[in-house]
């Protein structure tokens, strides 16, 4: 891998993830004096937490380490720089994320426009810290929209209402 970063002869570089991937390409930009940013996305500790019985402390404590080498580690919202910086985090910035227009083109054909009430959307990684439950039990009037992936979804063909959840569907691509 190193020998691929190398070859392209970046000025700075983005590691998205910590795992042996993002460990290697660590390591690369240490040795090689290369800047380097990383990102924050989800609250990882309380997810491993949850389904093994790991210290948050411990996950937290990696990846603040893996960060310490950094210029920068970005964050989407400024509640999640806080929580992060209360754990000692440093060298923290907002990090807006945009909508993929040749993907998300809104228009008459939407899957949504039959069902009654008011339309609520939820957008995301569906796990369970995200506590997406809380949001399917909101006491307002409406459908509930639940779009996204991730552990808490079950496979395609072994689901039959949805991502585990009673009365959500499942949809791929740009359905």
């Amino acid at each position: 891998m190193s020998r691929q970063i190398a070859a392209v002869a970046l000025d700075d570089i983005h590691i998205a993830i910590e795992g042996p991937l993002g460990l290697l390409a660590q390591q690369f930009c240490i040795d090689w004096r290369l800047g380097f940013t990383t990102s924050f996305y989800t609250y990882f500790p309380e997810n491993v937490a949850l389904r093994m019985p790991v210290p948050q402390q411990w996950s937290y404590g990696y990846l603040r380490w893996f960060r310490t080498a950094a210029a920068c580690t970005l964050v989407q919202t400024p509640s999640l720089r806080d929580d992060l910086t209360e754990r000692s985090f440093t060298r923290l910035g907002l990090w807006s994320r945009g909508v993929d227009d040749a993907r998300f083109r809104p228009n008459s054909k939407t899957q949504f426009k039959n069902l009654p009430g008011l339309h609520l959307l939820y957008v995301g990684h569906l796990a369970a810290e995200k506590n997406v439950e809380a949001f399917l039990n909101l006491n307002v009037a409406g459908t509930r929209i639940v779009v996204g992936d991730g552990p808490d979804c079950l496979p395609a063909d072994a689901q039959t209402s949805g991502c585990g959840v009673p009365g959500v569907s499942s949809w791929r691509g740009t359905e």
